[in-house]
């Protein structure tokens, strides 16, 4: 009757181990199980083979560890792109909202400059330019003008004065010429 047990345990056994998949992370503790209810003669030698390889390799311990590390610091630079990405998206869309509150405003504000300014193209550059230079031209004319006309002036007056003491030298003259023909 043990025996008929210990081959049902067996047949439980193999019939879980084929179910759960040799991936399954029980398995050692599964073969454990068949070996132990086994009447083989190596069954202990097994046994202890069983136990060495489910004893951690502490390298690859350290394996896993370090790439989980790794996973974790590639997670944490995703979340911290992903998150100065959303703080640049959010700073865009804040930049645009802002242009576009400020459009009309700007562009009121070039009209407004552009009519106070009348803004000439080089024609009208060049007609003022011209103008100005005429206008300095005829400036120029009117003060010579100006000054001639003061010369002649000038020479009018002293003209005129000469005439005048002419006529006081001649008046003194005839009036000499009578006082001396007359008290004579």
């Amino acid at each position: 009757m043990v025996i008929i047990v210990r081959e049902y345990e067996q047949q439980q056994f193999i019939g879980l181990l084929q179910t759960l998949g040799a991936n399954t992370p029980v398995l050692p503790i599964l073969l454990k199980g068949i070996i132990g209810n086994s009447s083989l003669s190596n069954r202990m030698e097994l046994i202890a083979k069983l136990d060495e390889m489910m004893q951690p390799n502490p390298q690859q311990q350290q394996m896993e560890q370090m790439q989980q590390e790794l996973a974790m610091q590639a997670a944490q630079a995703q979340i911290a792109v992903n998150t100065t990405q959303a703080e640049q998206n959010r700073a865009e869309a804040t930049k645009l909202s802002v242009e576009a509150q400020l459009m009309p405003q700007e562009i009121q504000a070039k009209n407004m400059a552009a009519i106070t300014k009348n803004l000439p193209n080089e024609d009208d550059q060049a007609s003022r330019e011209f103008d100005k230079r005429v206008k300095i031209a005829e400036l120029m004319l009117k003060e010579a003008d100006i000054k001639n006309k003061s010369k002649i002036v000038e020479l009018q007056m002293s003209t005129a004065k000469n005439n005048v003491v002419d006529l006081e030298n001649n008046f003194l003259e005839q009036l000499n010429t009578e006082l001396s023909n007359g008290n004579r």
